[in-house]
């Protein structure tokens, strides 16, 4: 082995572990503190910090002679082994209590960004001064002399540079996609061991403290949370004990740590599902349904009421799927998806499972048919349905006047009662139940007269036994209806999805740029990818909005980088003539800006504000808590309309809708609020000066 190999190797394996410690930081620091603009800064800032101290300190080492007792231990070819062993001991037992030290220093320190830099300099303030130190001790070693100082020094930075690329793009490309941040930091503990060994450290002292500290990096699992302030903040906080909570998952991908936890809604004692990205709840679910948990979420509902006609939308940021899952479930396919065959012929509207019923004098026959059962006996091909507890049974009937339904069990709607209906369909001309909107029934004739459905009864929590539905019509000898159960939404008529055009939905496009996200929707929050509506794409919202060539009647945007962080580049009037020109004629957009409406906290919701009213003929903005409420941080919903002459001014026979259309703000921007464009757009920055939740 060349004598100066490993010099060579120290150098490359330094500048090797710097960079990657800063492409593994902003990973380690965002469960505790987020993603925005001012956390990278710190990170970057105590890095770059430290590597100053450690240059000066290690140059000054390297010319000044130590105290004799200290002689070998910090200098020469030993005494960089020792600071590539500190720093690899560094990593390998202080890095495992990452999640405590964040935990901790979050807990003391109110905001995010006075606590990311102190989180930053416990952790990485450190090892970054001792790997500092490095490079100039190296030099004084292979510098022979002045004539060759200019050479001999620019091999050694060469090889930093290498080792800061090779590092980068080693965690960056193929560790952190595939393993965990145990893998990326053993990796860096092991090369920088290596590189003291070369250096004359004993290979025992070594191997022991790479052993050491794979088994703390691997198999210790850090702290999520030591102690905690965050609620799941939603505009009115949904109250879950999250020491109650049990983890299903936590992986990390190339964009983020996604943690699932279960736990119990402490109002309603319903079951909750959370999908945490980077510490923070980004999506929730409840077991038992798909109805929606967050009150943001429900204003997205919006966009039907405002474009009733709607038949194709786009969500930019699945998350969790949890709208899509709601969009898609009350806007059943009833004659095209089966979800099991049984003699060939069972549909369901995505609340219950239908047979037909058929009418007949004849005891035999109607003996022959089969029974309308919800609750079957065999399992389901396919698709667990929502609401799968519900459940109708009718037997085939004699000819008359009415429908007997001898029994409908229903689960709790949350709403009022009637919690459900049920209907009877006609059947068509191929056989399938009729449905109350198709292509040659327009929306407007439904309204005056809905032909596909001649009988309704109302449901109640529970089981409805011997439920009579009286008909439009008397039926005849071998007529066949369809009965089938309706979960009522609030608004005390057939799915009001249905009022406000969604029944005529054809596609729902949904944009995330997280494959691992995707699958993680797909195994704990039952996002159906099999259902011929839905399109996924797994890239940037904007990279998307720049190529794509489809049309929409709405779109929503829903992404984040953070709890409060929305990509700037989603933000932009670039973006948003984007937005504008994916729409159709009477297109809405309807976008989720956390934000205040006035004050201190008020300059991203304003600057977007005045975004989209630079583009778009007609903006209002929905604040989901209360449109009094001005300075508090909570969700506002801006609803961008392409046609103003289109708006819908009649109320909504939906209740909760009515209700939404009241929080309409009518304040006025700041004449000095800056249009947002892709040349300046600091969302980060008007992000990052909200304190933490507790705070609020």
């Amino acid at each position: 082995m060349s004598r100066d190999f490993p010099v060579y190797y120290a150098t490359f394996a330094s500048s090797l572990a710097i960079m990657a410690l800063e492409v593994i930081g902003l990973g380690i620091l965002a469960p505790y503190f987020g993603t925005a603009l001012l956390i990278s800064t710190n990170l970057i800032g105590v890095i770059l910090i430290s590597l100053a101290i450690g240059y000066r300190l290690g140059g000054t080492w390297a010319d000044t002679r130590p105290p004799k007792h200290l002689e070998g231990i910090l200098t020469g070819e030993r005494g960089i082994a020792n600071m590539l062993c500190i720093s690899a001991l560094w990593v390998g037992l202080v890095f495992p209590w990452r999640g405590a030290i964040g935990s901790a220093i979050g807990w003391v320190i109110s905001t995010n960004s006075l606590g990311s830099f102190f989180t930053a300099a416990v952790l990485f303030g450190f090892p970054c001064v001792v790997l500092g130190m490095v490079l100039p001790q190296l030099i004084k070693i292979h510098v022979r002399g002045v004539l060759i100082s200019g050479k001999s020094s620019g091999v050694l930075y060469g090889l930093s540079a290498v080792g800061s690329i090779f590092g980068t793009c080693l965690i960056g490309f193929f560790i952190l996609p595939r393993f965990q941040y145990g893998v990326a930091l053993a990796c860096i503990v092991t090369v920088l061991i290596i590189g003291a060994m070369l250096l004359k450290m004993r290979p025992q002292y070594g191997i022991s403290a790479i052993i050491l500290s794979c088994i703390l990096l691997l198999g210790f699992t850090p702290p999520d949370f030591v102690v905690s302030k965050n609620p799941i903040f939603s505009d009115g906080r949904i109250k879950s004990d999250m020491h109650e909570w049990k983890k299903l998952e936590d992986k990390t991908s190339i964009f983020s740590r996604l943690q699932v936890y279960e736990g119990t809604e402490l109002t309603s004692k319903k079951p909750l599902r959370f999908m945490l990205v980077n510490g923070e709840i980004h999506s929730a679910s409840y077991l038992d349904s798909n109805e929606l948990v967050f009150a943001y979420a429900h204003y997205n509902r919006l966009g039907g009421h405002f474009n009733p006609a709607a038949k194709r939308a786009l969500l930019v940021g699945g998350g969790a799927y949890s709208y899509a899952n709601y969009f898609l479930t009350d806007t059943p396919l009833y004659d095209t998806e089966k979800v099991w065959e049984l003699a060939g012929n069972m549909y369901h509207n995505s609340k219950t499972i239908t047979l037909p019923i058929l009418f007949s004098y004849d005891p035999a026959k109607r003996e022959e048919e089969r029974t309308l059962v919800y609750k079957s006996k065999s399992e389901p091909v396919g698709r667990q349905m929502e609401g799968s507890l519900n459940h109708l049974e009718a037997n085939n009937q004699i000819p008359g006047d009415h429908v007997v339904v001898q029994e409908a069990d229903i689960l709790d709607t949350g709403f009022q009662d009637p919690k459900g209906y049920v209907h009877v369909h006609e059947t068509k001309s191929d056989g399938t139940p009729g449905r109350v909107i198709s292509a040659d029934i327009p929306l407007k004739e439904y309204l005056q007269r809905p032909r596909a459905i001649i009988g309704k009864s109302a449901l109640i929590t529970g089981k409805n036994k011997d439920v009579t539905v009286p008909l439009d019509r008397p039926v005849q000898e071998g007529d066949v209806l369809y009965p089938m159960l309706h979960r009522d939404n609030g608004n005390g008529h057939f799915d009001e999805f249905l009022l406000d055009g969604y029944e005529q939905t054809e596609a729902l496009d949904v944009v995330e740029i997280d494959p691992r996200t995707t699958a993680i929707a797909e195994k704990y929050f039952h996002l159906n990818r099999q259902d011929p509506r839905l399109r996924i794409f797994h890239e940037d919202g904007r990279t998307y909005l720049n190529h794509s060539k489809d049309t929409y009647d709405i779109i929503y945007l829903d992404a984040f980088r953070s709890f409060y962080g929305v990509p700037f580049q989603l933000a932009t009037i670039e973006a948003t003539k984007k937005l504008f020109a994916m729409l159709n004629d009477n297109g809405v957009i309807v976008a989720n800006v956390p934000a205040a409406l006035t004050g201190d906290y008020s300059k991203f919701f304003q600057a977007e504000l005045k975004t989209y009213q630079a583009v778009f003929p007609e903006v209002r903005a929905y604040a989901v808590s209360s449109p009094y409420n001005l300075t508090g941080v909570q969700n506002i919903i801006l609803v961008a309309f392409k046609n103003k002459e289109t708006i819908r001014t009649s109320p909504s026979d939906d209740k909760e809708i009515n209700e939404q259309l009241t929080h309409q703000w009518f304040g006025e921007i700041d004449p000095a609020t800056p249009i947002l464009s892709d040349d300046f757009a600091p969302t980060d920055y008007y992000a990052s000066t909200f304190v933490n939740l507790h705070s609020f």
